[in-house]
């Protein structure tokens, strides 16, 4: 007998979903990705576009290849954390269950999307599941199976980072944040604990999205079931000046802002720890001395601006 006091979940096959894309100057790194999103296996009620104001011709391309995307264009270019606040602020509109959160540079699988909603269905209190994502050009090497964060040491390690996927990472495992590369979000979860922060630009906001949620009482998964591809080079090692700048403000900004009160002044020593580690990956990775010192200017600058509460867009 059915109880008609108890809230019984749809199945899979009736969950709506969003799909949201932030795009800035990789017009033919959207297009594929659209190309492998319209041949989901699971139906997509809406895909959003977020043009960040590329000048590749982008916006475009897709009015003229994808007419039935929700296209927004913006003025200038919020970065991709702004750009999921303005694509889940249209999403909300469609009255979706889930949101479906992508980068542009990102290929998924035809059962990539099926296989986060059955996860998402079948695991209490799931709020958040991420895909298992590999790099595109070396698709035998993990780029990330999620995160775990250690606030006590103001640590981000990356499960499975640059690591060749030998079956160890073959289980359902629940982390402490998945990127937004390919992350599925229940739109209950937007409701009760708000949107992205659009002031960390690029870096950090997926930390503090999930952060947030964990905090809310939901859960965040990592699934192997779910595969995607991320083009990006394997020797990436965030050593523009550009991302240093930008990783350095919002990891200190993060740590900063969910450490308890009274551990503070460990968060602040571990900072600079942090600034060190960041200034010794320069040296690791040496870029020569011109981009050496560009670079380490940027992480000072990240730093010093992280302390006096700078967010946004400065690069």
């Amino acid at each position: 007998m059915v109880d008609e006091n108890k809230d019984y979940p749809l199945t899979t096959d009736q969950k709506t979903v969003a799909a949201i894309i932030v795009t800035w100057n990789k017009r033919a790194e959207v297009l594929r990705c659209l190309d492998s999103v319209l041949a989901s296996t699971h139906p997509i009620h809406a895909i959003i576009v977020v043009d960040n104001a590329s000048n590749d011709g982008t916006a475009e391309a897709i009015k003229e290849e994808f007419g039935a995307v929700h296209l927004i264009v913006n003025s200038s270019n919020k970065g991709g954390s702004g750009g999921f606040y303005d694509g889940i602020n249209v999403a909300l509109c469609y009255h979706t269950d889930y949101l479906w959160l992508l980068d542009n540079d990102v290929i998924v699988a035809p059962n990539t999307l099926s296989q986060l909603l059955l996860v998402a269905q079948s695991e209490p209190k799931t709020g958040i599941v991420g895909s298992k994502i590999y790099f595109a050009q070396t698709p035998e090497i993990i780029w990330s199976m999620g995160a775990r964060v250690n606030s006590w040491l103001a640590q981000i390690s990356v499960m499975g980072d640059k690591v060749r996927d030998e079956g160890q990472y073959n289980q359902l495992v629940e982390v402490d944040y998945v990127p937004m590369c390919s992350m599925l979000l229940a739109t209950r979860v937007v409701e009760k604990i708000g949107s992205v922060d659009p002031d960390y630009f690029v870096y950090g906001d997926d930390a503090d999205f999930c952060t947030r949620a964990r905090r809310a009482g939901f859960r965040v998964l990592s699934t192997p079931a779910s595969i995607a591809w991320h083009d990006v080079t394997l020797s990436s090692q965030r050593m523009s000046p550009l991302a240093m700048y930008y990783y350095t403000r919002n990891c200190i900004h993060y740590f900063l802002k969910f450490a308890p009160v009274w551990y503070k002044p460990v968060t602040a020593v571990l900072s600079l720890l942090f600034l060190a580690r960041r200034l010794v990956a320069t040296i690791k990775y040496w870029p020569g001395l011109a981009m050496f010192v560009w670079v380490g200017q940027a992480a000072l600058t990240g730093f010093f601006d992280a302390w006096r509460g700078k967010r946004g867009k400065v690069y």
